[in-house]
């Protein structure tokens, strides 16, 4: 799987390298609109994920996929 345009590398080269959040926050704006013009993948389906742990187990509810975060997870003792 792959999608180029050149304008978007381009500007995604320039946000990296923008210390200014502002500025940054700009040129994400302007990717937005030539992203969606292309449309490189149509998602036909939804990710559906069910995640079961015990109650003790905290900080679950600051990531989407926990498997890839573990280190910031920790167990509550009672």
């Amino acid at each position: 799987m792959g999608y180029e345009n050149a304008e978007i590398i381009r500007l995604l080269k320039l946000a990296k390298n923008e210390p200014e959040l502002e500025e940054r926050k700009r040129i994400y704006q302007q990717i937005m609109p030539l992203y969606t013009a292309d449309i490189p993948m149509t998602i036909l389906f939804p990710e559906v994920s069910v995640l079961i742990a015990h109650k003790k187990i905290r900080g679950l509810e600051e990531y989407w996929d926990p498997t890839w975060f573990m280190e910031y997870l920790w167990i509550e003792e009672e």
